[in-house]
């Protein structure tokens, strides 16, 4: 198991702060917080996840934590549905 590690993930939109975590080869789990919450809403299921198998991929949404709009012009929407457009993730 690893540590939580903040990584960034850019978009043409965005940059997207997550923090991943777990087995290092483990399943990929994404974990969305609502609003006005943010990634630590996971903190206590996580070390269950890790335990089954899974590496979380926890990202702050559009406003929370470390994530960033690229430009000030970009019009604000913190509507999953709008994480879901810059997300480009596939099951194994």
């Amino acid at each position: 198991m690893s540590e939580a590690k903040l990584e960034h993930f850019s978009t043409p939109t965005l940059s997207i702060a997550c923090e991943v975590s777990g087995p290092a080869h483990g399943r990929p789990t994404l974990l969305l917080h609502g609003w006005p919450d943010d990634a630590r809403t996971w903190d206590r299921v996580l070390p269950a996840l890790h335990a089954a198998g899974h590496r979380t991929i926890v990202p702050y949404l559009r406003g929370c934590g470390p994530t960033r709009f690229r430009s000030p012009q970009t019009p604000r929407n913190g509507q999953l549905a709008a994480l879901g457009r810059h997300s480009k993730l596939r099951s194994r």
